[in-house]
């Protein structure tokens, strides 16, 4: 891959394969995003894979929407302008809202990191609002950051932490915040997290 046209070529090729019905398949070019993202950096821009992507996690199996969700972390963090382009997806929140409330245990934490890597650029764009405005995201941070009695274990202490930093993040956003504030059982949460016994990172 060392002209734009063989790196488009590639790009083209991974978005069709993640929308084809082969489902394994479609789960193992998300994995391959995760692994090469870095490397082409390109491909986090690429509406097709975004589309791709999204298909996935709304319509692949579990380890599809896992490794999609990585996938977008992934790009995210190894390059700005895909982070931005991203964190501008408004449908790449509706998609990982629905996998934070009913997604296995492992693809809602995946959604949530992703998510907590997109709210990095809230406060230098409009995703924020795309963000706040997508029905009942709120509701189910709160819901991510409380756990039964019981329950409680590593993967649920980093979904909670990423739930957090999502919140921390759209803060930042005047008009976000009034939204935060007024959600059910928001604050309420938030003291449990800077008062409670399972604190660690708030303290």
């Amino acid at each position: 891959l060392t002209t734009p046209e063989a790196i488009s070529s590639f790009c083209d090729s991974i978005a069709h394969s993640l929308q084809g019905e082969d489902q394994e398949q479609s789960a193992a070019h998300a994995f391959e995003i995760s692994e090469i993202c870095e490397a082409v950096p390109e491909i986090g821009i690429h509406a097709g894979v975004r589309t791709g992507l999204l298909h996935v996690m709304r319509h692949g199996t579990d380890d599809g929407k896992f490794w999609a969700c990585y996938a977008v972390y992934s790009m995210g963090c190894a390059n700005t302008a895909s982070k931005f382009v991203l964190g501008l997806t408004a449908s790449m929140y509706e998609a990982l809202q629905a996998l934070i409330e009913k997604g296995q245990k492992r693809v809602r934490l995946a959604a949530c990191m992703a998510l907590a890597m997109l709210s990095e650029v809230f406060s230098g764009s409009s995703a924020a609002e795309s963000f706040a405005m997508t029905e009942q995201m709120l509701e189910i941070l709160v819901g991510a950051m409380t756990v039964a009695h019981g329950e409680w274990d590593a993967d649920a202490e980093e979904l909670r932490d990423c739930a957090a930093v999502v919140l921390h993040n759209a803060s930042n956003v005047p008009r976000v915040a009034g939204l935060i504030v007024e959600t059910k059982g928001m604050i309420e949460t938030l003291k449990d997290l800077c008062l409670g016994p399972e604190c660690y990172v708030w303290r």
